[in-house]
């Protein structure tokens, strides 16, 4: 295998002529690896490459299939949301058709069937009420 030596460029006895080919003259450079090398190189390379390209391809399943959970989370919700309107709308129908002595069924069966409304908590921080200063 090739050994590089790191060399102090303003010490250099050749200085002067790597300044003139470097700076001067366009040079081309040709690099030959043995087969052997590359091969070698490749070998080493080759387990990590596989397990990132294994771990991108595992998250990119895994984002397909939460898009598709959203979808059919979101599906569910639309659903529920509009069968839920359906059941209310059947139970007010059925409190103002039937007569008074059934409609405490029909409320206890909208207390049972229908969910409670969410309540937002809204807490005022800093604001002071009258008498409420500490």
């Amino acid at each position: 295998m090739m050994q590089f030596t790191k060399i102090d460029i303003n010490n250099w006895t050749r200085k002067e002529y790597f300044d003139h080919y470097f700076d001067n003259t366009p040079c081309t450079y040709t690099i030959e690896l043995q087969k052997a090398q590359i091969t070698s190189l490749e070998r080493q390379l080759r387990p990590s490459i596989q397990k990132r390209l294994k771990e991108a391809q595992e998250l990119s399943d895994l984002k397909d299939e939460n898009m598709a959970l959203e979808y059919e989370l979101n599906r569910q919700k639309d659903l529920m949301a509009r069968l839920m309107q359906r059941v209310e709308a059947a139970l007010t129908f059925l409190e103002e058709k039937l007569p008074e002595q059934f409609r405490p069924y029909v409320q206890r069966a909208r207390a049972h069937i229908m969910p409670e409304p969410k309540h937002e908590h809204r807490h005022d921080r800093g604001m002071s009420m009258g008498g409420m200063e500490r």
